[in-house]
């Protein structure tokens, strides 16, 4: 807070909420791109102003706009979904996709999410769940020192040839040869 400014408080305050509408209008499902464009806008028409009366006024102005943006997005509902699941999954990494788990943690029925989540990403939840995992082990095998066996408990693959084997499917190569390609 800058002493004695009121203005620049008060615009400050604005920016700090235009950045949180911003955020949970990502996570509604409006695109990241038109998100922060719109923030953009936002922040600029914020730092024009000459005045500011009413702070309360202008937030739930700013808040409008980002949930009519939220609501005429495309699917808006379903990216919601979406992003539940994937976050889901990033936060499950260490443990095998459990379906039946994710339908009771999110409250939906299995077939429902997986309904949703590929007609909104074009690949099954499964898929996607394993495309991370394999984001992951190329991670562990270029920065760390760990094992393919020790990769594949701390990931959740019930043995070393699942993921070797998933590995080589995602991306033509074994970990051993990647690692011996990438490590750092």
């Amino acid at each position: 807070m800058a002493a004695g400014n009121e203005l620049r408080n008060s615009k400050d305050l604005l920016i700090a909420t235009t950045t949180l509408f911003t955020r949970a209008a990502i996570k509604g499902g409006m695109h990241p791109e038109s998100a922060y464009q719109l923030s953009d806008k936002c922040v600029q028409k914020i730092e024009r102003l000459p005045q500011i009366n009413s702070i309360t006024d202008l937030i739930q102005e700013i808040g409008e706009i980002f949930l009519s943006q939220v609501r005429a997005a495309p699917n808006f509902s379903n990216a919601t979904l979406v992003f539940l699941i994937q976050d889901y999954i990033y936060k499950h990494l260490n443990r095998p996709m459990n379906l039946n788990q994710l339908s009771k943690q999110l409250n939906y029925s299995k077939n429902y999410l997986c309904r949703i989540f590929k007609q909104t990403t074009n690949q099954t939840i499964v898929d996607y769940a394993n495309e991370q995992k394999i984001r992951e082990v190329q991670s562990q095998l270029v920065f760390s020192n760990k094992s393919i066996t020790e990769i594949a408990s701390m990931l959740g693959f019930y043995d070393q040839s699942y993921l070797t084997k998933l590995f080589k499917k995602h991306l033509g190569i074994t970990p051993i040869k990647f690692r011996q390609k990438y490590h750092m």
